[in-house]
């Protein structure tokens, strides 16, 4: 170890001595209007070596958001280099052809993260002495959750970078305040300047500013802005764009009085795995979903392990003496033993049944894991099954999985089959996951307004491809969505008729519908009557169909992979790609996007050598782990320079982290004396080196310099300063879970 921070500290020397590849500079522009966020990034990126450098940026960005346009420009040249998605296969080995040839190229990937970002890792690779600027745009449709619209933006990227520039505006953001997670006034070094403008539309601005931000910077990579809007009309509302896109929202005023009565069963793994955070999370979050729970509602517990059902409260109403009753028996439970899905699942679904006595009631199977079934039934087809087979009232199944080690595809497949949703909730500290836990399930169950929801979508002189909502439930403040991509001529002349259905908690049926008659014309259909609707200039509701699209693919090939249906999950994979081929769509799993060189590139790199040792892999670190293996823990896991991706824990390990890992940080943070020996070697050294070049190369030029330097080099090589090591700039790629 100490001759390793030795040579790192070496290589440090020579790079800040004569230079290498930089990220000189990083902006950030979103514009929000109409429920259309649109972000432009620019990074300018400078290979000071005369061969082919690497530099990894890691780019956080919103989960649902999709790229429209990337390119990439060498300055001083007429090199324009753009980006096309490709199977993932087929863009790597381009990306590895043109690293082996020294050709400028760019390579994005991507990876979930949290349950609401996604990781882009960007590859550019820039040939001698090259400056470029990479652009990346990318679009995302809101959705109003819990009362709030919500959206963030990438702050800072991996790397250490000269100058950060962010500029925010939102577009008649009525009387609400924005906020900022974390609090702007949080951020050290960072300027900020918020503005809001016409009384009328009231329009917001932030503009946010920084320089020479390190690798290790506590500034989080990502920072999330809320603000409150008020419901839709009745009939909710229609988005359509230039592309034959149509998107529907829903969840209109006139419904939000009369909330559904709740039977909620919570069933809670307290097997080994959960001990530790998981189990502290699962019991504070508990706790905080306690004042959402009312006197009208009925509520169980039940905990599961190697038996099955091990311990068990309730059922009875949501006073707050049984509130208070149900909590202490929560924060009393302890983990230990293997995982007895099977049983927990069945049994949970009798006591739930046996709470189900108001036919006008909901009933809500909520069940958090972390983990396999180890125990009786393994098997996760005929687990999927039993579930089925035991739920004859109609309960819906709300899954929380807990990281990665956790069952998703059975919990998908159950929940699909329970007219519910699975979700992943990302492990992290206590904090972390319990916030997580109780935004999720507050958004999807929190004040129910509506059951048996039905969206639909009926075409009078054309044809469209629909996808909606799975679930059949509205919450209070959140929406229900469906989009739409029309088929064949977009140009055509035609008629929509847009149709929610529900049941309200009286068990009164209630209908909305919204007419639009779509005009031809040179610049697409125009509505021409309706209420409720807005044109967008754009393609990105036919984006917000394919990622839909996409997302049902993946949860129905993974529900097929829980039940053992290979051939058929293959043949779902194989329509997801190429539905995010067709599309120009970056999925994890299935594409990436490859930014390649045009022919006036190719002629004007003939003959470059590149220095093989200036991008090759470090030998640190495995590039096939998953992301969140590496990526959760900030500032002090293994990648070193990536902040957290939930900025509200930016900046340094959690403080209640459990003993052996607090004993891990303190001593990663702390010198032996052989890299204090190390690192004095080192600082000798290069000074040693700095004055024999400064006496050899006196009266010279700077050709003179160069010219010597290259033909001193022991490879041949033609690089006029050391190579990088990958690892000052590694990041994961190839994460393969979908």
């Amino acid at each position: 170890m100490g001759f390793m921070i030795w040579q790192r500290f070496l290589l440090f020397g020579f790079l800040v001595r004569v230079g290498g590849i930089t990220l000189t500079s990083f902006s950030t522009h979103v514009q929000l209007e109409a429920r259309v966020a649109k972000t432009q990034i620019k990074l300018n990126v400078h290979n000071k070596n005369n061969c082919s450098e690497m530099l990894r940026v890691p780019l956080p960005i919103p989960l649902h958001a999709r790229v429209t346009r990337t390119s990439m420009s060498l300055l001083e040249s007429d090199c324009n280099i753009t980006g096309v998605v490709k199977h993932l296969d087929s863009a790597q080995a381009d990306f590895l052809e043109a690293e082996s040839e020294g050709r400028s190229a760019g390579l994005v990937t991507t990876a979930k993260i949290s349950y609401d970002t996604m990781l882009f890792n960007i590859e550019i690779l820039l040939s001698p002495l090259a400056n470029t600027f990479l652009e990346i745009e990318y679009m995302e449709v809101l959705q109003r959750k819990n009362g709030q619209m919500k959206f963030q933006f990438p702050f800072l990227p991996g790397p250490g970078v000269s100058v950060v520039k962010s500029i925010i505006n939102i577009s008649n953001i009525g009387d609400d305040e924005v906020t900022f997670t974390p609090p702007l006034s949080s951020l050290d070094g960072v300027t900020s300047e918020t503005s809001y403008s016409d009384v009328n539309e009231r329009n917001f601005q932030l503009v946010l500013k920084t320089e020479a931000v390190l690798e290790n910077t506590s500034i989080p990579a990502v920072i999330r802005c809320a603000f409150k809007t008020p419901p839709l009309s009745n009939d909710g509302l229609v988005i359509v764009d230039n592309s034959g896109g149509v998107g529907y929202s829903f969840n209109p005023p006139s419904v939000s009085s009369d909330s559904i009565k709740r039977n909620i069963l919570f069933v809670i793994d307290t097997s080994g795995s959960m001990k530790g955070a998981r189990l502290a999370a699962a019991k504070k979050s508990f706790r905080a979903l306690m004042p959402l729970i009312s006197i009208e509602d009925n509520i169980g517990v039940t905990s599961f392990a190697a038996n099955g059902i091990e311990e068990s409260i309730g059922p009875f109403i949501g006073s707050s003496e049984n509130k208070e009753l149900a909590e202490n028996f929560v924060q009393s439970l302890s983990a230990q033993g293997g995982t007895n899905l099977a049983e927990a699942i069945t049994d949970g679904f009798e006591v739930l049944k046996s709470m189900s006595v108001d036919t006008n009631a909901i009933n809500i199977f909520l069940i958090l894991s972390d983990g396999h079934a180890s125990v009786g039934e393994k098997n996760p087809s005929n687990i999927a099954m039993a579930a089925s087979e035991s739920n004859s009232f109609g309960a819906h199944v709300f899954a929380l999985a807990i990281s990665s080690d956790a069952d998703l595809p059975l919990l998908l497949a159950i929940s699909l089959e329970n007219k519910g949703v699975a979700l992943r909730v990302y492990d992290s500290d206590e904090d972390d996951i319990a916030a997580q836990i109780q935004e999720l399930v507050s958004g999807e169950f929190g004040n129910v307004l509506l059951q048996d929801i039905s969206l639909q979508l009926e075409a009078e002189g054309a044809d469209y491809d629909v996808v909606t909502d799975t679930r059949s439930i509205l919450a209070s403040g959140s929406e229900l969505n469906l989009y739409a991509q029309r088929i064949g001529n977009i140009g055509q002349s035609h008629r929509l008729s847009l149709t929610a259905t529900g049941i309200t908690g009286i068990g009164k049926s209630v209908s909305h519908n919204v007419m639009v008659d779509l005009v031809a014309t040179d610049f697409g259909p125009v509505p021409v009557s309706g209420p409720n609707v807005q044109i967008v200039d754009s393609s990105i509701i036919s984006y917000a169909f394919a990622i839909k699209k996409i997302e049902d693919l993946m949860t129905r090939y993974m529900a097929l992979t829980a039940n053992n249906s290979v051939s058929e999950a293959s043949r779902i994979l194989e329509i997801a790609r190429e539905t995010a081929i067709n599309k120009n769509i970056v999925w994890e799993g299935l594409t990436a996007l490859i930014l390649q060189e045009d022919e006036n590139c190719r002629k004007a790199l003939q003959g470059v050598k590149q220095c093989a040792q200036a991008i090759q892999k470090g030998t640190e670190g495995n590039f096939d782990e998953t992301i969140e293996e590496k990526a959760s823990g900030g500032g002090y896991n293994d990648l070193g320079y990536i902040p957290k991706f939930r900025p509200e824990l930016a900046g340094g390990p959690p403080s209640n982290a459990e003993p052996e890992d607090s004993e891990k940080d303190s001593h990663k943070n702390s010198l032996s004396s052989g890299e204090i020996i190390g690192i004095a070697l080192g600082v000798l050294f290069i000074v040693t080196v700095g004055l024999v070049i400064k006496a050899k190369n006196r009266g010279k030029t700077v050709s003179e310099v160069l010219e010597s330097s290259q033909s001193n080099r022991p490879d041949g090589s033609s690089c006029n300063t050391l190579p990088h090591q990958s690892d000052m700039y590694l990041t994961v790629t190839n994460a393969t879970e979908i």
